[in-house]
Parts: structure tokens; sequence; C-alpha cells
């Protein structure tokens, strides 16, 4: 599944033996990969269950340290011998980009993910006509197809990568491009559902808050969390236009000739404009400016 389900490919997802066959008990996988806690199966190498997200997690690695430049065959092993945590080796590897980081062990995974993610747009931009799989993987021998479909396992995969069901990258992952919230598809367990209690889900009119987390320059002019009053369900395009009334000097990133600026998301889910906006929701919205 490494092989054949990451964008890379070949020789550095190899790397996966060190993380999940060859260690040397559950207890020691168990902290390799915390926070996230060992979905059923993972620790057997026979078993599929649970690979999706060991792939994924290990393809994260060794994209960030060949990033970094350092050997992803090393690192494995010096993780796995526990001679240092992810955290320490992610302040060995990038110092100077992880530097401000409270936890560089996950900045590091969402640096490799960010790759990952890269490298499944342009692949899906290659894929030939005819192909058996979600993604045409290079590597075609039987055996290793019917163990790339088995049980799951590619499904797990792709939906903890940010993917569709044909190896295409999910708009909400795109939007989450370069920062950790990338990770949010391969969920802590345990981790607390969003609070929907307040939340209006009717289109009967109701009032309330709805919490705003703002990306990009939208973070100077709103801040990075904040609630904003509405009286709604209002659609996506109507409510930035009445966020840009109350704050003028965010509304050039909010609404420009009339549409819609940022990426809205929520839950991970990215809104249409036409798509209503309910007191109690929790809202992301994302503004990216290129360079050149």
């Amino acid at each position: 599944l490494g092989a054949l389900a990451s964008a890379r490919g070949g020789d550095p997802m190899r790397t996966l033996a060190f993380l999940a066959g060859d260690t040397p008990s559950r207890a020691v996988l168990a902290r390799l990969l915390a926070p996230w806690s060992l979905p059923a199966g993972a620790e057997d190498p026979l078993d599929p269950r649970g690979k999706g997200f060991l792939v994924g997690w290990s393809e994260n690695l060794a994209n960030a340290l060949d990033t970094s430049g350092f050997c992803a065959f090393s690192g494995a092993g010096l993780l796995v011998d526990g001679v240092a945590t992810l955290d320490e080796l992610a302040r060995r590897v990038l110092p100077g980009a992880l530097a401000g980081a409270e936890e560089p062990g996950r900045a590091l995974l969402a640096l490799g993910a960010s790759v990952a993610l890269l490298q499944h747009a342009i692949g899906a931009g290659l894929e030939h006509e005819g192909a058996s799989s979600p993604r045409a993987p290079i590597a075609t021998a039987d055996w290793a197809r019917e163990l790339f479909e088995a049980d799951g396992a590619w499904p797990d995969y792709a939906r903890r990568r940010g993917l569709d069901a044909h190896g295409r990258v999910r708009r909400a992952a795109w939007a989450a491009l370069g920062r950790e919230e990338l990770l949010r598809f391969s969920p802590i367990e345990g981790e607390p559902a969003p609070d929907r209690s307040g939340a209006c889900r009717a289109d009967a009119p109701c009032s309330g808050d709805v919490l705003l987390r703002a990306h990009g320059p939208l973070v100077r002019f709103l801040g990075s969390s904040a609630r904003h009053a509405l009286d709604g369900p209002l659609r996506v395009d109507e409510f930035l236009r009445a966020l840009a009334l109350r704050a003028p000097r965010a509304a050039p990133f909010l609404v420009a000739s009339g549409r819609p600026v940022p990426v809205v998301l929520r839950d991970g889910v990215g809104l249409s404009e036409d798509e209503l906006v309910h007191p109690g929701d929790v809202l992301d919205l994302v503004v990216a400016i290129s360079g050149g």
C-alpha cells in the first residue's frame, strides 16, 4: 500500500517497514504515533486494517525529511529506537522553519502532508486512460494491486489524505495546504466533535453566534478567532457581504466584484456561495495570495 497509494512510491516508502512491521512491540508503535491512537489492526503487518493511516503518517514523515535533506531511513530508525522523539527530530532537521512551532513534530508532518497533496495534484493530471485503479499507480503487480484494494485500504488512505474516490484532491484539503489543519484528515481518536448544540439546522430564522477562524490576510482585520452575531440562516455570499459591512477594512478580502473571496469551510468541508450559514456554525475563512 505504501508503494502504490503514496504519492512518492518506490524507495522512500520502504521506510514504512521500520514504522510498522519491524517495530519491537505495539507499545513502541503507539509511542511513535502519539498523540494519534493506533487504529484496529495497525500493528499486524498482515492485516490491511489501519494501513491507510500508517501509510499516510509515514509518507508525511518521509516527504518532510526529504524536504529537509535528512535521510528518511535514519530518521525512522532514530524514532523507533527511542533516540529522539518526533518533536526533537523536527527541531534538529528544520530548526529555522519550525522554530516557533509549539508542536514541531505535528508541524513537520503537516509539511510532509502538503508535499504529498501537491504530488497527488500533479499525478492526477498524468493518469492514463483505462487505469483500473483510482489513481493508476506505477507499480501494477497483481499481488500488490490485491493488497492495494483489499478491505478498504485505499479508501482509508484517500480519506485521510484528503482525496476523493478518483484520487483527486478535495477542495477542503486544498484550502488547508501549508497548514497544520491538513492533519485533520487523520483525526486524533477521541478528539471532541464541534459543539453543534446551539446551531439552527432548519431553514427557519433564528439568532446566535458564528465562530469565525480567519486565515491569511484576514487575520489582521478579523483576528484568528472571533464570534460574530448572525440572524440567519444566510447564504454564504450574503453572510460575507454582511461581514464586509461590519468590518470595512476586511471587505477587500471578503467580497470582490460581488463575489466571495475566501474559501469558506465548515468542519473542513468547503461551502459553495449558495449554501446556508447557520447560527452555531464554526467556519474557517481562508484567503491565499499568490506571490510573483
